[in-house]
């Protein structure tokens, strides 16, 4: 560990934001470090405080008021570089360009795709590795429950949320934003074959790399947030994740935008509190499918729920180009909740949202549209037919 002079940068963090380096694995025979913001809240009844490594995404780095955020919220957090840059602002936008730690950065965004290379000098490898590490640095800090830490990324940093959920059982939660496995459904199986890498390449990199291989492991309660319409993270690919782990929770949004900010939805912050400090409980999904020509979702949900949504779609076509429709539907049960709605005629796709009574959209996020969005459970798509 070695501090870092954060006066040197371009942008002052909030007050008790702090920088430091990190020792990380060796890279092309050198020892290797990178950049982290961290930042411990004061105890409000003298107890260790919960934590969250944040792990960025692609284009993005080490975000500080990433940082601010969940420490305002009580959180320990420490957000990471996985790129092997030093950032030049505090949020993303790219306005500045994060700057290379050059000859002590390890993998960048140019070994992301490769696998001619020793397997430990990956980008996923080393990757995977930096965000375990600076999860061991946030635990030694003072006033941090080692028990209640959780990891959450976005998009790339989701992605590498489904592998670090599966190797380091230290987590007490993880929360996948847009990122997933069975990556030969998602955009960047055409992307990597654009870089002129082979099929035999992809298919070794996803032997490698790809989220089946580790989220089998998974022991911690994880939930999964995504948009039907994601554009780099495909909804079958996304689907078939969530089945991996043994502790799923699932939030899909209609047509949810991608991005940092518009990640920072209520249900996250609701998940994380849920697992460490007992708040509200989710719904969680029991069952699901068609009976009767009716769809049906049942979860165990203890809190008011608020009202229920079917989602569905008629057209044929990629996830990305979908339209969808929602239609109200009634609740009944108690400790258990089940919702019904008839398949209408041509539907080719379908899953229920339920939505629960909390005061998380009163609470700061990151997003403009923040308050916008109310915490809610989601069952798994379900194919009424054969689609693309």
């Amino acid at each position: 560990m070695q501090t870092f002079d954060a006066a040197s940068l371009p942008f002052k963090p909030a007050d008790g934001i702090k920088a430091v380096m990190i020792k990380g694995v060796d890279f092309k025979g050198r020892a290797s470090r990178f950049f982290c913001w961290y930042g411990v809240p004061e105890s409000k009844d003298g107890k260790p405080v919960p934590g969250i490594v944040l792990v960025h995404g692609g284009g993005g780095f080490a975000f500080s008021k990433w940082v601010e955020m969940w420490v305002s919220r009580g959180y320990a957090a420490i957000a990471l570089d996985t790129c092997g840059n030093i950032p030049a602002q505090e949020w993303e936008g790219r306005t500045r360009k994060p700057i290379r730690d050059k000859g002590h950065n390890g993998a960048t965004e140019a070994e992301k795709y490769k696998v001619d290379i020793p397997r430990t000098e990956q980008w996923s490898y080393q990757a995977v590795a930096e965000i375990m590490l600076a999860h061991s640095f946030l635990r030694s800090l003072k006033g941090v429950d080692k028990k209640r830490i959780g990891v959450t990324g976005v998009s790339w940093g989701g992605y590498l949320t489904t592998l670090v959920a599966g190797v380091d059982d230290r987590f007490a939660f993880a929360i996948p934003v847009y990122g997933c496995g069975f990556f030969r459904g998602t955009h960047f199986y055409p992307s990597m074959l654009k870089r002129k890498r082979t099929e035999a390449d992809f298919a070794k990199w996803c032997k490698y790399w790809d989220a089946n291989n580790f989220l089998s492991n998974a022991k911690m309660p994880v939930l999964f947030v995504n948009g039907t319409n994601d554009f780099f993270f495909h909804l079958d690919s996304w689907t078939k994740t969530t089945t991996l782990p043994a502790n799923t929770y699932m939030a899909l949004q209609v047509k949810m935008g991608h991005s940092h900010r518009r990640a920072d939805v209520p249900v996250v912050y609701a998940f994380a509190d849920m697992v460490t400090n007992g708040a509200a409980k989710l719904p969680r999904l029991v069952s699901e499918g068609v009976k009767d020509g009716k769809a049906f979702a049942e979860f165990e949900c203890s809190e008011p729920v608020l009202y229920a949504q079917y989602n569905y779609s008629t057209d044929d076509c990629h996830s990305t180009k979908r339209n969808w429709q929602k239609k109200n539907v009634k609740v009944s049960g108690t400790g258990l909740k089940r919702l019904e709605y008839p398949v209408p005629e041509g539907a080719v796709i379908g899953y229920f949202n339920i939505y629960i009574k909390n005061n998380y959209i009163d609470k700061p996020g990151m997003g403009d549209d923040y308050g916008k969005n109310k915490v809610f459970s989601s069952s798994r798509p379900i194919k009424y037919k054969t689609t693309k």
